[in-house]
């Protein structure tokens, strides 16, 4: 230091809440604070009788009035060694002043002060280190953490000479139990008892986890006062780490309940955390001197160090239990064994680590259960649930019901649950279980502490009555160990490498699937937005078109239509080339019906690839629709000429000629279906349109570039079904059930039905609520989805046959899926459709 007159503060912990402030200390010793400058900031009212000078003239003066040169600068060297934060130095049998008194003394900082605590010496100046040598070699002779424990508290109880000592050991809750006990023959036993965690209370916990001695001397008396109880800035001194602090009045009741006159807690810490205590009590007051107070500090963290060790031997057992498991499971699916047919065999190996009552796995959607396990429905919520966790931990409770509400339904087969995730997606798990436990827990007096209004305003009132007092606890099982999660997270490790092993034989293959996949996947969805941006556009550029509502839905609904149509024949080979024939006569039957047959295609078959296909069936769905609105189509004698040839280089011409319908002239303004004709095809495809409004009739000219068209072939016979105008049906006009999954087709085929004349609709979203509505309802038909979400409507079409209520089917994947899913036979619609589409059904129904 620049300056050895003065300390450095440590900055590192000033904003720090201090954890319990007590503004007095205990009359068996005293203490003083100061400042940077040796001031003295603070100072306990029984200076007078341990010191001889009065605790508030020395507030404001220099140490050195008080304390003597040496002692002041024993006290800096030993200030000099504070460097952890929570660090307290001590110094024996020291001379303080020009009095013959000689005191042990104990530093440490508190905020931007040095706390000086001072006590009458009354040891021999050392530690009895001999003495722990024999009390750590008896503890070091446990072989199992009980055993450890029980030695402890017996060599604890004769070193300090209390009346019982006890290792209290705090559960992941914070509750306490006392697993070892040492006690004079008279007293009652605690041993096996239970502590609620409001007994000591969280930041109890933490302060001794900060400071691991503490002692009270004496519980009747009345401790001495801090002067001044508040610094210039309002806050009392923080005495978290004083080791002559007054305690709590709440908590010197509950001692006083137990018969006890003073006490000493030595903390036991676990890698860095507050693994229980030794609870020493005396029946009558006991002063223990600053030697052999530190004497059993030094215990505690030897045993501590025995502690760890154990704890690790036991890690280290369940490590090569592991090991050897992971050996066991290496062999067993050498040969490939799915895990489905070696399951039991699995859970039989984690058995002999990890005890269970039953085990599930969930793998790529398959559940499989060994046991007693949830049934399959239950366990798919609850890998819901554990998809919430982290994808690459293991997540373990002993109160599932308590985190997860539907798992109370079932917490007498599991109430605990231990999940492994064996993928790294959040999906895949192997779940092992534990059944409710119920427990007798023998508490130390009725746990639960009541409110009370004493002096000090509402606070806790301590627990008056320690005698045996027993709970039945429901809804838990047995804790899984730290041991257990530690190889449960290793066999985590070695459930990865075997999906792998099982897969590897088929890794190319499904590595190549994936790829497609996700291909297909990039590519859907860029057709689908693409889709959906075009769709967007019918809408927008089809407004000025139609001068009523009705007319704008039905020319945006046909223009879908046509791409809907489109699609489907595209589709139905994998997305491969489709006809341009079938194309055209798709279009012809669909909007023209009984003018079909004046529509005359000549010339070989072009087979397109889909992007051209999807182009070209939207001019030809404007052409079509413009010829029988306003063309040659719209009288009783034009008729249309559609010539196909392929270029000399490879492309597509096509040819379209009006004859003999009403006069044609050039329109005054151009709408959105002449600029699909003109312009999709030099734009999309890099091709050419040229339209001429001739007096004879519309002509038209296009081009298509050899790389949209796969090859041309001579023409097949025609394919397309003319559709029968739609006709009537009295079913129509009866109560209809509807049974799709999405709201806004559901709102759409409502709509469709009540158009139609239906008395009423009921809508049903899942195979359960249409079943409902059965037993309910009289229907008069019904129009069922195929697909709902991951069920099918089979089960609904079976009820509606056995009733006799007629239906038609609706799919978006095509009338295979009907045959795929092995329905009854009825009409099919495919998605989109419209009004016509369905009441071209019901005339088939009758």
């Amino acid at each position: 230091m620049s300056d050895p007159t003065k300390f450095q503060v440590d900055l590192t912990n000033c904003d720090r809440e201090p954890i319990h402030q007590l503004g007095a200390v205990q009359n068996f010793g005293f203490l003083i604070a100061v400042s940077p400058d040796w001031v003295i900031n603070y100072a306990s009212e029984n200076v007078k009788a341990h010191l001889g000078c009065d605790h508030e003239k020395i507030i404001g003066g220099h140490l050195a009035e008080v304390f003597s040169e040496p002692a002041i600068r024993l006290i800096r060297d030993h200030m000099l060694a504070l460097r952890a934060p929570d660090s307290v130095q001590r110094i024996t049998d020291v001379q303080l002043n020009g009095r013959k008194a000689r005191f042990d003394v104990a530093v440490h900082r508190s905020g931007d002060s040095l706390v000086i605590e001072g006590e009458p010496a009354h040891g021999n100046g050392h530690h009895h280190l001999a003495q722990i040598r024999a009390m750590a070699d008896a503890v070091k002779a446990g072989a199992t953490i009980e055993a450890a424990s029980t030695a402890a508290a017996d060599e604890l109880r004769g070193y300090l000479g209390f009346d019982r000592v006890m290792v209290y050991r705090f559960s992941p809750e914070g509750h306490g139990s006392v697993i070892a006990e040492s006690r004079r023959e008279d007293l009652e036993s605690y041993l096996g008892l239970n502590y609620p965690a409001s007994d000591i209370p969280r930041q109890a916990r933490e302060l001794y986890r900060r400071n691991l001695l503490r002692i009270i001397a004496d519980i009747n008396e009345t401790p001495s006062r801090i002067y001044p109880p508040l610094s210039p800035e309002g806050k009392p001194l923080d005495l978290s780490l004083s080791l002559l602090r007054s305690v709590s009045p709440i908590h010197i009741e509950y001692l006083k309940n137990m018969g006890v006159g003073a006490s000493l807690s030595i903390s036991i810490l676990h890698r860095g955390q507050l693994w229980g205590l030794f609870a020493c009590h005396h029946m009558s007051a006991k002063v223990l001197p600053q030697d052999v107070r530190t004497g059993a500090e030094l215990f505690g963290e030897i045993f501590a160090g025995v502690l760890a060790q154990r704890q690790a031997n036991l890690e280290q057992e369940q490590r090569a239990k592991a090991q050897s498991i992971h050996n066991d499971l290496m062999r067993q699916f050498a040969g490939e064994t799915s895990l489905a047919d070696s399951f039991e065999g699995l859970t039989a190996s984690f058995q002999k680590v990890i005890p269970h009552d039953g085990a599930a796995a969930i793998v790529a959607g398959e559940v499989t259960t060994a046991g007693d396990a949830p049934p399959p429905a239950e366990l798919r919520k609850l890998a819901r649930f554990l998809n919430t966790a982290g994808p690459s931990r293991v997540f373990a409770t002993n109160q599932i019901g308590a985190m997860f509400e539907p798992a109370k339904a079932f917490s007498s087969v599991a109430a605990g649950i231990l999940a492994l995730p064996v993928s790294r997606s959040p999906r895949d798990y192997i779940i092992l279980f534990r059944k409710e436990l119920v427990q007798t827990v023998n508490w130390a007096g009725e746990p639960n502490k009541v409110i009370e209004v004493g002096p000090h305003g509402p606070r806790l009132t301590p627990r008056k009555s320690f005698e045996l007092w027993r709970e039945e606890v429901r809804g838990q099982s047995a804790h899984w160990t730290q041991a257990e999660l530690d190889a449960a997270d290793a066999m985590r490790i070695t459930l990865l490498e075997v999906v792998l092993r099982l897969t590897e034989a088929a890794q190319t293959a499904r590595d190549h699937a994936d790829a497609q996949q996700s291909l297909l996947i990039a590519e859907l969805n860029h057709r689908v937005r693409n889709m959906l941006i075009l769709i967007k556009g019918l809408v927008n550029q089809s407004q000025g078109q139609a001068k009523t509502i009705d007319e704008f839905a039905d020319i945006v609904g046909s223009r879908i239509q046509s791409l809907a149509m489109a699609h489907d024949q595209i589709t139905r080979e994998n997305w491969s080339p489709a006809s341009l024939h079938t194309l055209i006569e798709t279009e012809v039957a669909a909007y023209l019906n009984e003018k079909k047959n004046r529509v005359i295609i000549s010339g070989p078959d072009a087979m397109l690839h889909p992007t051209a296909f999807t182009t070209l069936a939207l001019v030809f769905h404007e052409l079509i629709t413009n010829s029988a609105k306003h063309g040659a189509l719209s009288d009783s004698r034009g008729s249309v000429a559609i010539t196909i040839e392929e270029a000399p280089k490879g492309g597509l011409r096509i040819h379209w000629r009006e004859e003999k319908g009403p006069k044609v002239s050039p329109p005054t303004r151009r709408g959105f279906g002449s600029a699909i004709i003109e312009r999709s095809i030099p734009h999309d495809l890099g091709g050419e349109a040229q339209v001429k409004f001739e007096p004879k009739g519309l002509e038209g000219f296009f081009s298509v570039p050899a790389k949209f068209v796969d090859s041309f072939a001579a023409p097949s016979p025609s394919t397309a079904k003319r559709q029968r105008p739609a006709k009537p049906s009295e079913l129509a006009k009866g109560k209809a059930l509807v049974v799709e999954d999405n709201i806004i087709v559901g709102m759409e085929v409502e709509s469709i039905v009540r158009k139609l004349g239906a008395s009423d609709v009921v809508m049903a979203s899942s195979v359960e609520v249409a079943l409902r509505a059965i037993e309910n309802n009289d229907f008069a038909y019904a129009l069922l989805d195929v697909n709902l979400g991951d069920e099918t409507v089979a089960p609904v079409a079976r009820k509606l046959k056995q009733l006799a209520v007629p239906f038609i089917f609706t799919t978006g994947y095509g009338e295979t899926a009907i045959g795929a899913e092995k329905l009854p036979k009825a009409p099919v619609i495919v998605k989109p459709y419209g009004l016509e589409d369905v009441q071209r059904a019901l005339g088939k129904l009758g």
